[in-house]
């Protein structure tokens, strides 16, 4: 009677784990039972509805994908006699995290370890090849400026005035419409600029390449390399960069990939997705959302690596400062401590490589209920997630979600979509709108609709506006 009753009070998603869950599949029923018993140990009268919220997508949505997901790297990594994995900061945190809990209970004698790594950081010192494809990544039209574009190679304002003959370091890059990217594109071909670059890079090449020796990745260790996808960009470049050493590349473990041409291929596998090798995405809706909630799931307590530097004979990462504080107040200390008590509590007697697969069907589901389907509570807690759409040092932070306004309402009958940022969770925004804003905004997109081909007929039987006179 007991078993029945805590059945019936399972919540969304850990009626999702119960009832999705394949046959063979070793842990998602465990994780339902184990997500209700926490919930029943904290109580409603323990916390907030906002940190309520944020323990229960914890426990029903972000557990079980980090646990999987570490779980099938674990077990593809012992078949594959791989000794040690580098974890690469900051998606591959808390998986670090699960993984050293879970080599406890699987017994396995692996070395793991967290890189520090970041785009930026990386690239500039070890990418030359592809210089000009990163440096402009994440390009925001008329707010990133020529000044934020020299710093990700680390020239700094006052050199740049020099290097840009009269034009403002503080001119965009990109103009407003995208249509022009003159600005940009003198820059990164000025001959000045080029040859800074590059005298620059053997400068912070100098000091990675320490960095990587002191992390033991020149080591003749097998060894492979952990993060969340999606193009494996970070794998590729120090893939590259150990067989100019005459070393061979890492085994690259993803979330998931996305096709993309490289030659390290044969050497990197995607757990939810891998277009390369024939999975495909696990999702109809638009791919930068899937990308955005993993994201969210699997922030990290630090800052982005803006560089590197000597300390007392070792090399450490120079963190970006803003962040951590903003995390740690919107609550992932909440979202940390769920994840890893679920870790902490599970039997893995069953668990093999070749069903812990399995568990792909009801993650599946647990992403599409949460972001697609949020409570009220959940939108207002998880919409208020810092995300930061910057780059290295040039951090943009932004709420994931936020209610609409009278003014959204407006705008949506101009507007070709009711997202209001290139990153926005637009289901969480809209659960968070009172109800009659929400039935405005959606009709002015629903009219904007009707009115775009009817605008075409008159267009084609010849009605025009009429000028103002």
């Amino acid at each position: 009677m007991t078993k029945k009753w805590k059945r019936a009070d399972y919540n969304t998603y850990e009626r999702i784990l119960r009832d999705e869950s394949l046959p063979e599949d070793p842990i998602s029923r465990q994780l339902a039972e184990h997500s209700w018993r926490y919930r029943q140990r904290t109580g409603p009268e323990h916390a907030s509805n906002h940190a309520r919220a944020l323990r229960d997508v914890a426990l029903g949505v972000v557990a079980p994908t980090s646990i999987a997901f570490t779980l099938w790297i674990l077990e593809d990594a012992a078949h594959r006699g791989i000794r040690r994995l580098y974890f690469l900061s900051r998606d591959g945190q808390i998986t670090f995290h699960v993984a050293r809990l879970l080599t406890e209970a699987l017994r396995r004698d692996i070395d793991l370890r967290y890189l520090y790594a970041s785009r930026q950081s990386w690239h500039r010192a070890i990418d030359e090849e592809s210089i000009n494809g990163w440096i402009s990544d994440d390009v925001v039209a008329g707010v990133t400026t020529l000044a934020d574009i020299a710093g990700r190679v680390g020239i700094s304002g006052a050199e740049l005035k020099d290097l840009l003959n009269g034009v403002p370091p503080e001119t965009v890059a990109v103009s407003p419409d995208r249509g022009n990217t003159g600005a940009l594109d003198a820059l990164i071909g000025n001959p000045l600029f080029v040859e800074r670059q590059r005298g620059l890079s053997f400068e912070h090449r100098t000091r990675l390449d320490r960095y990587f020796a002191q992390e033991g990745l020149y080591d003749e260790v097998p060894s492979g390399l952990v993060d969340l996808g999606w193009r494996g960009t970070l794998h590729e470049t120090l893939c590259r960069h150990l067989g100019q050493r005459l070393h061979p590349p890492l085994q690259g473990y993803f979330f998931g990939l996305t096709r993309f041409q490289t030659r390290y291929s044969d050497c990197r596998r995607g757990f939810a997705f891998d277009e390369c090798r024939g999975v495909p995405f696990p999702s109809s809706g638009p791919r930068r959302d899937l990308y955005v909630a993993m994201e969210t799931f699997f922030a990290a307590d630090h800052g982005t690596v803006v560089d590197f530097r000597d300390v007392n004979g070792a090399v450490e990462p120079q963190l970006e400062a803003t962040w951590a504080p903003r995390v740690v107040s919107w609550g992932l200390p909440i979202v940390r401590d769920a994840v890893m008590d679920l870790a902490s509590d599970l039997s893995l007697r069953s668990v093999t490589r070749h069903n812990i697969v399995t568990t792909t069907v009801p993650l599946k589901a647990l992403r599409e209920a949460f972001w697609n389907r949020p409570g009220r509570a959940e939108a207002k807690a998880w919409g208020a997630f810092p995300w930061d759409a910057g780059q290295g040092i040039e951090t943009a932070i932004t709420p994931l979600a936020e209610s609409y306004s009278i003014h959204d309402c407006l705008q949506a009958l101009k507007r070709p979509s009711i997202r209001k940022r290139l990153v926005f969770w637009t289901e969480g925004a809209l659960r968070m709108t009172p109800a009659p804003l929400r039935w405005l905004l959606l009709a002015g997109s629903r009219m904007r609709r009707w009115m775009r081909p009817l605008g075409r007929v008159g267009a084609t039987l010849g009605f025009r506006p009429k000028a103002n006179t």
